[in-house]
């Protein structure tokens, strides 16, 4: 039986619970006995909003079972019989609330007004939010502040109002605001004046959408106030990034992150002009610290609005002719690079396509470092890349706390090379 909500070493009572011909489910109990792992949650919509369904757990049961996730993952779906022994200690988050450099907030109507907020737990409804824990200390109650003025300054616009965005620099304390819409017209003067009255924000955007918001089809960006873009420093590197771009959420986390792999490169001793690859290289996270170390990087990417940051990264850090810049798909065009003696992977949630397995089989790269948000589809795509490659180490980090999510990043060496 799953049981909703419940911790491990709780005893409780179901109250309700749904059975199919696999499982059964309790959606809701009554808790007799909590666990010595239940902590009190600090956040009031704990009961309701679906974000942060961790917090009554202890941070450090947290990390414990994040790292059994990917242990679970590696053996029951990657078939690796030594994963308990591969797999490191989860590495914490410095911040466990207030950690996040980005939170995207869903728009709907309630009584008639405009709401921000998340997704209930286990469902498709919504609750508003007046504040979140997960936005920096001095943010925290935008979301009711936002919903708001938009009310104010969006009339008969505002079911086009998709999502709302806020991107807050831990480097520079500065912040972005995207309004994610349908195509429409709207008062843009009047938009700057009441979103952005004080000069919050030091970038304001519009990014117009069609189709499902999911899918990220970005027809423009306009500039409402503001630079038109989002700064943040990482690891000795300054990002550009524009609202539709994907950076790591996590800023701390992804520092660590960006230090584990330089420790890996340090135990390879590889020397500075081996050919390098960045694959599903975004805006640049690897790809600026690569090319710091290395001369020849070849850097892959198929998201326009990542390529063009990327290209802008490089050349405010004057590592532009360092790195090959490849629009395109990874499948297609690993093939057209110099062979890398090693290559980062940092594919979607939804892991490698069987093409891009395949081109990197044939590639026989020496070293691979995969990186991971999807325990699942990563062990899925190891228990294929282990017909060629032998596992050196797997490193959790907790991105996300107060959440079930973790990033992995696992370094692969070729058993022929």
């Amino acid at each position: 039986m799953f049981v909703s909500g419940a911790v491990a070493g709780d005893r409780i009572q179901p109250l309700e619970v749904r059975s199919t011909p696999k499982h059964d489910k309790c959606h809701s109990f009554e808790l007799i006995e909590p666990s010595s792992a239940r902590v009190a949650a600090p956040c009031k919509y704990a009961d309701t909003c679906g974000g942060c369904p961790w917090q009554v757990i202890s941070y450090e049961e947290q990390l414990r079972w994040k790292r059994r996730s990917v242990v679970d993952a590696l053996e029951r779906i990657g078939k690796l019989s030594d994963a308990e022994e591969l797999v490191a200690s989860c590495m914490p988050s410095p911040l466990q609330w207030h950690y996040r450099n980005k939170m995207e907030f869903d728009v709907f109507t309630q009584g008639g007004k405009l709401c921000l907020g998340l997704h209930k737990k286990e469902s498709q409804e919504h609750v508003a939010l007046e504040e979140c824990l997960l936005l920096p200390a001095s943010q925290v109650g935008l979301p009711a502040h936002l919903a708001g003025v938009l009310n104010y300054s969006l009339k008969e616009e505002q079911d086009k109002l998709l999502r709302v965005a806020i991107r807050s620099s831990f480097a520079f304390g500065t912040s972005e605001l995207a309004l994610y819409m349908q195509p429409c017209g709207v008062n843009r003067a009047l938009l700057a004046r009441t979103l952005n009255s004080n000069k919050a924000f030091a970038s304001l955007v519009r990014v117009i959408v069609s189709g499902e918001l999911a899918e990220r089809k970005v027809k423009k960006v306009e500039v409402l106030d503001g630079a038109g873009y989002w700064q943040e420093e990482l690891a000795e590197s300054r990002f550009k990034i524009s609202a539709p771009s994907f950076f790591q959420t996590n800023t701390l986390v992804a520092a660590a992150m960006i230090a584990q792999l330089g420790a890996m490169l340090n135990e390879l001793n590889l020397d500075e002009y081996t050919p390098v690859a960045d694959l599903y290289c975004g805006a640049g996270t690897f790809t600026l610290p690569l090319a710091q170390r290395f001369f020849q990087v070849s850097a892959i990417e198929s998201y326009g609005s990542s390529i063009r940051d990327l290209r802008r990264n490089l050349d405010d850090a004057g590592l532009a002719d360092r790195v090959e810049v490849i629009g395109g798909d990874v499948a297609r065009e690993l093939g057209t690079l110099e062979p890398p003696t090693l290559a980062v992977i940092d594919p979607p949630r939804s892991g490698l396509r069987p093409e891009a397995r395949s081109a990197l089989l044939e590639a026989k790269i020496p070293y691979l470092v995969y990186v991971s948000c999807n325990p699942a589809t990563l062990a899925r795509d190891i228990k294929i890349l282990a017909q060629e490659y032998q596992i050196l180490s797997v490193t959790p980090f907790d991105q996300f706390p107060q959440s079930y999510h973790v990033e992995v990043m696992i370094l692969l060496g070729s058993k022929n090379k």
